[in-house]
């Protein structure tokens, strides 16, 4: 659902990013069972930053060398995920861009 509304919005989701959660019908994240084996997985291939659901860490802390962002909604997701590739992008990167 990321990926998707990502798309919509015209943002990449930055390298090395991966998103693991269930999204509810009002947009709300909700946690998915065995995250902690699937951050290990994910960081083991290379993945160094995740987006999560809120209060999903209570089980564990997050995988050494990832950084973990945890989110309420899907907005909450595109927010963080907006602000991340706006900074990635640089401001030579923003000619000719135009809202509209």
């Amino acid at each position: 659902a990321l990926a998707l509304t990502s798309a919509l919005a015209d943002l990449s989701l930055p390298m090395g990013t991966i998103a693991v959660g269930e999204v509810g019908l009002a947009g709300d994240l909700r946690p998915v069972t065995g995250l902690q084996r699937r951050l290990a997985e994910a960081a083991r291939i290379g993945f160094t930053e995740a987006v999560v659901p809120a209060g999903s860490l209570a089980d564990g802390p997050a995988p050494e060398g990832m950084r973990v962002h945890e989110v309420a909604t899907l907005g909450d997701a595109v927010q963080l995920v907006g602000a991340a590739a706006r900074a990635s992008r640089g401001p030579d990167s923003l000619v000719g861009v135009t809202n509209g």
